[in-house]
C-alpha cells in the first residue's frame, strides 16, 4: 500500500509491505530530516487505515457444448459429433482395415477349402468323370423346342411311264413347324441305287419326291427311299413369326380349266391340261412343280413341270402328257418345289 503526505517542501512516499515501512521517494527540495514524532504519526495513520485484499474473480470455464453458432448453420450437438469423429478418426480407420482383412482371409479360406474338395473328388473318382464324359445327352429330350423331329415317309410307290420306264415316288412330311430341311435322296430298288437328287422341304410341308423315268427291264418292287446329307435350318421368330400363313401367302397357286384326255384314238399318251394362276404378290424365276394325278383321291401318277418367269397374277396355260397305260385322272394337284426362304427364287419388283 502506498501513501503520500506533505514533507517540508515536497511529498514523500511511504510504502508498506508485510509489516515494514519503506521510504520510497522525496523530491529534491527536501532539506530537513523527519523527526521521530513524524514517523510515529505516520505509523499510527497507517494502522488506522485497514488494508483490504483485492478480490479477484475466478474465470468462468466454458466448453464447446455451450457453443452457439451466430449464423445458426450447425448446433452444439453437430459440433460434438464432429469433435468425436476427429478424435477417433484413426481408430475408425484401423477398425475398417482390420475388418476388411478378416473378410478377405475368410473368402480366401473358403475358396481354398472348396478347391481342395474339388481336387480331392476328381482324384478319388476319376472313373466316374471319364464315364460322364463319354456319355452324350439326348438333346431331343432335354429341349425339343430346338431339336427337329425326323422326316416322315408316308408311302413309296412305282408308276409305269412307258416301255421299260418307271417313276419311283415317295410322299414325305416335314413335321417341324420351324425347321427347313435340305437333303439328297435316292431309291434302292432290286438291289440297285438310283442317282442322288437334291431337294428342300419347307416347315410343315407334305409333298412327293420322285425319281422319274427310271429304266428297268423288270418291274421295280418295293422301292426304298434313302436320304443323305440332311441339313436342318431353324427359322427364327425374328424373321418369320408364324411360318404357316407366311408360306401360304407365297405358295398360293390356283388351278382352273382342268381337262383330261385318255389314250385312245391312236394317241399313245394321255393329255392333262389346265390353267395355272400365280395368286401371290411375288414373281418367281423358273419355278418347278410336281403335278399329281389323282383318281378318286388316290395318287396314280406324277408329272414334272418347269416354267419360265412367272410374275405375280400371271396365268399360264399348261398342257402335259403321260405315257402311263390305262391312266384315268379325275383331279390334279400342283405341288410347288420352291424354297420361299431363298431370295434368289423371286423376280425383282417391276419399276
Amino acid at each position: 500500500m502506498n501513501n503520500n503526505f506533505p514533507c517540508n517542501g515536497g511529498f514523500c512516499f511511504l510504502s508498506y509491505s508485510q509489516g515494514y515501512f519503506f521510504w520510497l521517494y522525496c523530491n529534491q527540495s527536501l532539506q530537513s530530516v523527519l523527526s521521530i514524532k513524524s514517523i510515529k504519526a505516520l505509523y499510527y495513520f497507517m494502522l488506522e487505515t485497514p488494508i483490504e485484499p483485492k478480490q479477484v474473480a475466478s474465470p468462468v470455464r466454458s466448453t464447446f457444448e455451450q457453443y452457439q453458432d451466430p449464423a445458426r448453420e450447425f448446433d452444439s450437438q453437430t459440433l460434438k459429433y464432429g469433435m468425436w469423429y476427429v478424435t477417433h478418426r484413426l481408430a475408425l480407420y484401423q477398425a475398417l482395415v482390420f475388418g476388411l482383412i478378416v473378410i478377405s482371409l475368410g473368402l480366401f479360406g473358403f475358396a481354398g477349402w472348396r478347391g481342395w474338395q474339388e481336387v480331392n473328388v476328381a482324384l478319388n473318382d476319376q472313373g466316374r468323370f471319364n464315364k460322364n464324359l463319354r456319355t452324350f445327352p439326348d438333346y431331343a429330350q432335354v429341349n425339343p423346342h430346338f431339336t427337329p423331329l425326323p422326316l416322315q415317309i408316308v408311302n413309296s410307290v412305282v408308276f409305269a411311264g412307258g416301255t421299260d420306264k418307271y417313276d419311283l415316288v415317295a410322299e414325305i412330311t416335314n413335321p417341324n413347324p420351324r425347321f427347313l430341311v435340305s437333303f439328297d435322296y435316292s431309291f434302292v430298288v432290286n438291289g440297285q441305287t438310283t442317282p442322288a437328287e437334291h431337294t428342300v422341304l419347307l416347315p410343315g410341308e407334305h409333298r412327293p419326291v420322285a425319281t422319274l423315268g427310271l429304266t428297268s427291264a423288270t418291274y421295280p418292287n418295293a422301292p426304298e427311299l434313302v436320304m443323305q446329307q440332311v441339313a436342318w435350318q431353324r427359322i427364327s421368330n425374328h424373321r418369320v413369326l408364324d411360318t404357316a400363313p407366311w408360306q401360304a401367302e407365297r405358295l398360293n397357286f390356283g388351278v382352273t380349266d382342268f381337262g383330261f384326255t385318255g389314250q385312245g384314238g391312236g394317241a399313245d399318251s394321255a393329255i392333262v391340261s389346265f390353267a395355272l394362276t400365280n395368286n401371290t404378290p411375288y414373281g418367281y424365276v423358273a419355278p418347278r412343280f410336281y403335278v399329281g394325278l389323282y383318281n378318286q383321291d388316290s395318287l396314280v401318277g406324277l408329272l414334272p413341270l418347269t416354267l419360265g418367269h412367272f410374275p405375280s397374277l400371271a396365268v399360264q396355260k399348261i398342257d402335259v402328257r403321260s405315257l402311263t397305260p390305262n391312266l384315268s385322272v379325275s383331279d390334279i394337284k400342283v405341288f410347288p418345289i420352291i424354297n420361299v426362304y431363298d431370295n434368289e427364287v423371286y423376280l425383282d419388283p417391276e419399276k
